[in-house]
């Protein structure tokens, strides 16, 4: 599944660049992810408290004509969250993280401007898990183990999700970006039950410059 990500990424941003390929641009991004759990069993809602991670990938960015442009994107990104708390004067925490590489398919806006341009976009996302863990901590004391995607494990490593962003672009193609993103998919294994994962992104990127 992660090399269908992959190729489903190289391949959509090579056709935008083959209809525009003067106007296409390449550049990269970096910054930190808020994220936290929803979950749902028995009709009974939880949601984690939020969890900091970070995130790492390389975009395109393709005009398709006035003032909008496709970004396609290819991050590494960490999402989860976290629950804390106190039993018998005991403080506990309970913490997953979850790797995921993710492909946002975005269609961006960008209002007009000689030094620079507010932008806002949206699109679906596709996301694959590749790697997890759990952290139990309790006086002072820390535990850790693996955890696996896949039906068996009990979350799904496939995910579809939608998100928004709004931002800055600067002249020399300096990108400041937040944005929301929320699973589409429910993520559990168990049919009775929902997992679902979302968060808020800061993004610092740089487009390189048009030949």
């Amino acid at each position: 599944m992660k090399k269908i990500i992959i190729c489903a990424f190289v391949a959509v941003f090579f056709m935008a660049s083959v209809v525009n390929a003067q106007q296409a641009r390449f550049g990269f991004s970096g910054g930190a992810v808020l994220s936290r759990i929803n979950t749902k069993v028995d009709n009974q809602k939880d949601n984690s408290d939020s969890r900091l991670g970070f995130t790492l990938g390389v975009m395109g960015d393709v005009p398709l004509g006035g003032q909008f442009s496709f970004q396609p994107a290819l991050n590494f990104l960490q999402k989860g969250g976290k629950e804390t708390q106190e039993i018998g004067g005991t403080k506990e925490t309970y913490t997953v993280i979850l790797n995921y590489l993710e492909v946002p398919f975005n269609f961006v806006f960008r209002s007009k401007g000689e030094k620079g341009h507010f932008i806002a976009g949206l699109g679906p996302v596709l996301s694959y898990g590749i790697s997890g863990k759990a952290k139990y901590s309790a006086n002072g004391q820390t535990n850790s183990e693996t955890l696996h995607f896949g039906d068996n494990s009990g979350i799904k490593a496939f995910e579809f999700g939608g998100n928004i962003q709004a931002g800055y672009e600067s002249s020399n193609g300096i990108l400041v970006t937040l944005g929301y993103n929320t699973s589409l998919s429910n993520l559990s294994s168990n049919s009775q039950s929902s997992f679902k994962n979302n968060y808020f992104g800061l993004r610092i990127g740089y487009l390189l410059s048009r030949k």
